[in-house]
């Protein structure tokens, strides 16, 4: 599994499982493929959210909140609902 980061902007917050993502946070999400990441971050937000990154081109100075991971239980089963 490879790790993908959603980003929310200044616009964007979503409160999900308990946890409040903003401009501060990233969404982590570990995914077989970056369209399985984005599918997800897609489910979740209904498309509100701002820039999807991986490892390489990710600057954490911007996130001064870090990256708070989604379960990995959640992502597979929003992906089996996505690919029905």
């Amino acid at each position: 599994m490879s790790k993908f980061y959603i980003s929310f902007g200044q616009c964007h917050v979503h409160r999900i499982g308990g946890f409040t993502y903003d401009c501060d946070v990233l969404m982590g999400i570990r995914a077989e493929t970056y369209q399985d990441a984005r599918a997800v971050a897609h489910a979740l937000t209904g498309g509100a959210f701002g820039t999807s990154y991986t490892d390489e081109d990710i600057k954490m100075e911007y996130f001064p909140n870090g990256v708070h991971f989604l379960a990995d239980d959640l992502v597979r089963s929003i992906l089996s609902e996505v690919s029905t």
